[in-house]
């Protein structure tokens, strides 16, 4: 857009007759190399104290909640989900038909510019409202003196109103504006479910610092394996939501034509940042007499979930 700011005569000139510029990768999406990460876990024994001291809140009634000894921890696991971190915008410039209206100061006759003499036009008169009727003479009862007396108001004139002055005009037809639209947006998503997660959003700007580089999906299955003491782990296995329709929803929500316009000089949809993050989760089945329940902790910030 900076190179638009400071456009030259010649320069505007060129946009008249030049061939549309089409880039930016979101275009073509496929040939997006996304980033792949994951979020470095709680320790499985930081999670387990978690539950241990939240477990009875899923059991407990309005007057009575048993004891941490009556609720057991059956299981555990730990379960890796991949969501998805892309951000990205839209620009475009282009042309358009224009036309201005000048006003003038009220004393200008007409206007010499460019080579063209002006004529001023003058806006319609407003018609002044009707003065409002003057009030009529009152006139009083015989009073205690014996006679009669009429009492006249005194009339004031009504006082002139100035006069507005009026503002000419002048139009400049057939002007060209350059003109832009620019969009930016950003979404993380649930690579399984495909819709946008407030949870991971969130998580992923308070623990950004918690998120590691990887190569490949063997390489985070690896770390987590290391870091889930001796527990199951589930995943990490490639999204169910493909990287083409991320970014054709982040497409959705930056693209907006222009309403009007005569022609696109430069259309871009470009993509900031792809990233496939994978991100833990510690279950923990309890159980307290025959009644069974599941506790999800975020495995990153340790939030109960459920």
């Amino acid at each position: 857009m900076k190179k638009y700011a400071s456009i030259s005569e010649a320069e505007f000139e060129s946009l008249l007759t030049a061939e549309e510029k089409k880039w930016g990768s979101g275009w073509d999406p496929a040939s997006i190399k996304e980033e792949l990460g994951y979020f470095e876990p709680l320790p499985y024994a930081t999670a387990l104290q978690t539950c241990e001291a939240q477990k009875t809140k899923m059991f407990g009634a309005l007057f009575k909640k048993p004891s941490p000894q009556e609720v057991v921890v059956t299981s555990a696991r730990l379960e890796v989900r991949p969501y998805w971190v892309v951000s990205g915008y839209y620009f475009c410039a282009f042309l358009r038909d224009a036309e201005y209206m000048v006003y003038v100061n009220p004393d200008v006759l007409a206007v010499y510019l460019e080579g063209k003499v002006r004529q001023i036009a003058q806006p319609q008169p407003q018609v002044a409202a009707a003065p409002a009727p003057a009030p009529q003479p009152q006139q009083q009862e015989k009073g205690k003196l014996g006679f009669l007396k009429k009492l006249t108001p005194i009339s004031r004139q009504p006082q002139p109103q100035p006069q507005q002055v009026q503002q000419g005009f002048f139009q400049l037809k057939d002007a060209i504006e350059l003109a832009r639209v620019y969009n930016e947006a950003y979404i993380y998503m649930n690579g399984i479910t495909g819709v946008e997660d407030i949870m991971f959003a969130q998580t992923y700007a308070e623990h950004y610092g918690a998120v590691r580089t990887a190569n490949d999906l063997e390489e985070i299955r690896k770390a987590y394996w290391e870091r889930a003491s001796g527990i199951h782990v589930i995943g990490p296995d490639p999204p169910a939501v493909s990287k083409e329709k991320v970014v054709e929803d982040l497409k959705v929500k930056v693209f907006s034509q222009p309403a009007t316009y005569k022609k696109v000089v430069e259309n871009v949809f470009d993509i900031t940042r792809l990233s496939l993050v994978y991100m833990p989760f510690y279950h923990f089945e309890l159980q307290y007499r025959d009644r069974i329940g599941t506790m999800i902790i975020n495995g990153v910030s340790g939030k109960v979930l459920t």
